[in-house]
């Protein structure tokens, strides 16, 4: 479970702590623990690269290792009640989140917030395609795999494949879980800047404006 970007109490329930070079977003209770945000969300059909190849056409000087990339979308304020009306919470939250951990005399905020052209604020995800893991992390992700598929009977699963994405997603009503990581960037002679990044960790999707048996026959 996540906590709720729209819970009036969001900003009693979380803080800031220090992860390496990087803050993580954490949970007040239990301590330190960093547990994923979640928010309901209308994705853009305008800035959506959450794409089965992520567009991929060969390594450059910027993007050195297929393993780093992470493909993305943008999401706006969501088409339904009450999810409608929670929207301005959201994104108060997700302010007052970048200003609690902004590094004091910057004067830039990268990374989350896409603003160019848009009078309702909306905020741009990245999904992490490989996670790094130690033997002992990879050892538990495996322990946590065999348990979860012991209970597929007792519970249905309705997994989107990558192929339907665009099918499923794009333009789609979803519950989005995800982390939030902040870095304090700067270099001799450049201005300094705070960059955001949200992570995805789940992503529900609750109704797709233009699904239709047809549209995603080849999907099922």
């Amino acid at each position: 479970m996540g906590l709720y970007l729209g819970d009036m109490s969001f900003q009693d329930k979380v803080h800031w702590v220090c992860n390496g070079r990087a803050d993580r977003l954490a949970l007040v209770n239990p301590p330190e623990s960093v547990g994923p945000i979640l928010a309901v969300v209308q994705i853009d059909n305008n800035d959506f690269w959450l794409t089965a190849d992520v567009n991929f056409h060969g390594l450059t000087e910027i993007c050195l290792d297929y393993a780093v990339i992470k493909p993305s979308c943008v999401c706006h304020m969501p088409e339904a009640a009450p999810f409608t009306a929670d929207w301005g919470s959201v994104t108060d939250n997700l302010h007052w989140l970048q200003d609690q951990i902004a590094t004091p005399k910057f004067g830039m905020k990268q990374g989350l917030f896409v603003t160019a052209g848009k009078c309702v604020p909306q905020f741009k995800m990245h999904h992490v395609l490989f996670e790094a893991l130690d033997i002992d992390e990879l050892t538990m992700k495996e322990a946590a795999s065999k348990e979860q598929s012991g209970k597929k009977e007792n519970i249905e699963w309705k997994l989107i494949d990558p192929c339907c994405y665009h099918c499923h997603l794009e333009g789609a009503l979803a519950e989005v879980h995800f982390n939030l990581s902040h870095w304090s960037i700067s270099r001799n002679g450049v201005p300094g800047k705070d960059v955001y990044t949200a992570d995805i960790r789940k992503v529900s999707a609750y109704l797709h404006p233009d699904a239709s048996p047809m549209k995603c026959a080849k999907c099922s």
